[in-house]
């Protein structure tokens, strides 16, 4: 009897011991596959601003000999190299986030040059870069990771459409259970169309079984239902140089019951309208976000 309990207690501890082992390389796998995403993302940053560089140097060397064109067939297509690699940086993330469990939690290292937003429930997270193929008014790639009951799914929220500005961003993402127990998860963009002109949205999002719905009707003006609202801005009407940061901005507080958007004035001008110190108000009733009126 003795010696049978013997058998089975080094059994058991050799159980453990394997279960700590699969578990710690577990651990390890997750880890490096994070520091590989790290690693790929700082890569591909690094080749396009190299790329980017060679093209203005090689423009520069045309321009300066008198009579030669600023390129010719013959010239590599630097800018179109540049393109590739954040294509293929695009398609990666979106093959390789599903396949890491804890992507959407796992803090992310020195990542300079992308935005990274996360839900505070931890199922949602969304990554964005400027590809430095624009000018004044930047070219950004944006996708979206969430999970659902059969595991992470990405979508690519870049518009492909033809004469898409491609200038936004997620900076924020709120999220809100309504009276009825459904999860809303509530972006904020960030838009940059040029040094001054500036502008905000947020939307409403919900996961329903695998897919992303985008088009959730929940902020109720006096008029209909809208699914999103945004607003354009000279950015520096709004800046303080005081602070170093802007003074309005697009806001949900009071544990998600006050949506506030800062007031516009339309002025003509290109650059977007001039900033005010009021803002629309809008309150949560459980189901929508109903529009309350204008504060100072």
């Amino acid at each position: 009897m003795k010696h049978r309990f013997e058998q089975q207690a080094i059994i058991m501890q050799i159980s453990i011991s394997t279960f700590l082992l699969l578990l710690s390389i577990h651990s390890m796998t997750v880890a490096q596959s994070m520091k590989n995403i790290e690693s790929r993302i700082a890569t591909t940053l690094e080749q396009s601003h190299e790329f980017l560089l060679k093209e203005s140097e090689l423009t520069n060397e045309r321009a300066s000999q008198p009579g030669w064109p600023t390129n010719t067939q013959s010239d590599p297509d630097y800018r179109d190299s540049a393109e590739q690699a954040h294509l293929r940086l695009k398609g990666y993330l979106i093959k390789t986030l599903p396949e890491i469990p804890n992507s959407l939690s796992a803090p992310i290292g020195r990542t300079g040059g992308v935005w990274v937003a996360a839900a505070p429930d931890g199922k949602m997270r969304s990554w964005a870069w400027d590809t430095d193929l624009g000018g004044t008014m930047p070219v950004i790639y944006l996708i979206l990771e969430y999970l659902t009951p059969k595991g992470i799914r990405v979508v690519d929220m870049t518009d492909t459409s033809e004469g898409a500005g491609n200038c936004g961003w997620y900076d924020t993402i709120y999220h809100i259970i309504s009276d009825s127990k459904q999860s809303f998860y509530l972006p904020r963009m960030r838009l940059k169309a040029s040094t001054c002109l500036t502008g905000a949205e947020i939307s409403a999002y919900s996961i329903e079984d695998t897919g992303l719905r985008t088009d959730v009707r929940i902020f109720k003006t006096p008029k209909k239902l809208l699914s999103s609202i945004d607003y354009e801005y000279n950015y520096f009407s709004n800046y303080d140089d005081s602070t170093g940061t802007e003074r309005h901005q697009l806001e949900l507080r009071d544990d998600g019951k006050l949506l506030t958007i800062p007031v516009v004035k339309n002025s003509g001008d290109p650059c977007g309208g001039e900033m005010t110190s009021k803002s629309l108000r809008y309150e949560f009733d459980g189901e929508h976000f109903v529009y309350k009126g204008i504060s100072k």
